[in-house]
């Protein structure tokens, strides 16, 4: 029943607001796009000037430590040529083993061919999911196409892979009970899946509205052909201190879809963020279920305190398991360029026959970009 309340709740989140938003956390803090950091016009991968030297350099770190780190770097090493990158070290423990392993390096290369043309390169060195692509920018209404090997944009694009309005968790909690590894499985945005060929366009429809479309090769099923067409729209609202944000995003291939709702609000030191999915024909025939809801408290600059709730229903029109995990952690911004994570992550099993307890988590994260 909890997981029917917490649908109709987040569909009367919708309502309230006029457009959603798919924004990462520090754009709905900022009431800005992903354009404003990144290179990439959809997010991630990739900063810009500004995401280098003036948000990461200035409004990231802990006030007292930016001057131990104040050197710019825009990654130019020659007036057309970007370098970048992003890594992450992480630490697990769940109280009867530890380890120790790397969770991103992606190197970036970004090449300014002419004043609107762009060839973006991202070389992943951990699970060689590499991205290209050519970008025709400063066309009509901001817009822009994207020709090459990339993700479509779908849903918020957080950083923590295992949340299940993404790819779930990388390793299965039921090993060896004949689950079918489903339970804990989430979307389709796993860490080790190729990114598709595609051509994507997006543009400015209004002051504070974006919208795009793709068309890629099959990324969620086994079928070769050029059959994954997908659509975001997304808007900004601000008033006085409080940032609204908020989106939604279509996604289908052959029989599978899947359809976003997401957003959030931003005021002084508090951000929240949510997405809810659904899924059908995406395991098995089934119809799933996914969402989240992630809080985050920011009691000084440089330091964030986050609590986040994930949860998902393989099965959604049937009462045979679902799974939800909370998280707790705090972010540290020690430098413009370094960043520490804790996390405790705890799960909760409704109509699972397991054999074994799911032990809490702890999780150390070292996060470099430059």
């Amino acid at each position: 029943m909890m997981k029917y309340v917490i649908f109709n709740n987040i569909i009367i989140v919708f309502l309230f607001n006029s457009f959603l938003f798919s924004l990462p956390i520090y754009s709905v803090q900022e009431a800005t796009n992903c354009m404003s950091c990144h290179v990439n016009p959809t997010g991630g991968g990739m900063r810009n000037e500004y995401g280098s030297n003036i948000y990461a350099l200035d409004e990231l770190p802990i006030k007292r430590w930016i001057n131990k780190g104040e050197e710019e770097w825009d990654g130019y090493i020659t007036n057309h040529i970007q370098f970048g990158g992003d890594f992450r070290m992480q630490t697990y423990n769940n109280g009867d083993s530890t380890k120790v392993f790397p969770m991103q390096a992606d190197i970036y290369t970004n090449v300014k061919i002419n004043k609107k043309a762009n060839l973006y390169i991202k070389a992943d060195l951990g699970k060689y999911n590499h991205d290209y692509f050519v970008m025709f920018k400063n066309m009509k209404n901001n817009g822009w196409i994207k020709i090459g090997q990339s993700m479509p944009n779908y849903g918020l694009k957080i950083d923590d892979h295992t949340s299940f309005i993404r790819g779930g968790n990388y390793n299965t909690l039921f090993p060896g009970d004949n689950l079918n590894y489903q339970y804990d499985e989430g979307l389709f945005f796993k860490p080790n899946i190729k990114s598709p060929i595609m051509i994507e366009y997006g543009a400015q429809l209004f002051k504070n509205v974006f919208a795009n479309i793709g068309i890629s090769n099959n990324l969620i099923t086994n079928k070769s052909g050029m059959d994954n067409y997908s659509a975001t729209i997304s808007s900004i609202t601000k008033v006085d201190d409080l940032n609204i944000l908020g989106g939604f995003s279509f996604l289908k291939e052959i029989s599978a879809e899947s359809m976003s709702l997401y957003g959030g609000f931003s005021i002084e030191k508090l951000t929240m963020l949510f997405e809810v999915d659904k899924t059908k024909n995406w395991i098995e025939d089934f119809d799933s279920f996914a969402s989240m809801m992630k809080f985050v408290y920011k009691p000084v600059q440089g330091i964030h305190l986050l609590t986040k709730y994930d949860f998902f229903d393989r099965n959604y029109n049937l009462l045979d398991g679902d799974l939800a995990r909370i998280t707790f952690g705090i972010e540290f911004y020690l430098l413009n360029m370094l960043e520490l994570d804790l996390q405790f992550r705890q799960y909760e099993t409704n109509n699972i026959n397991f054999s074994n307890d799911i032990d809490d988590e702890y999780l150390m994260q070292l996060h470099t970009w430059f």
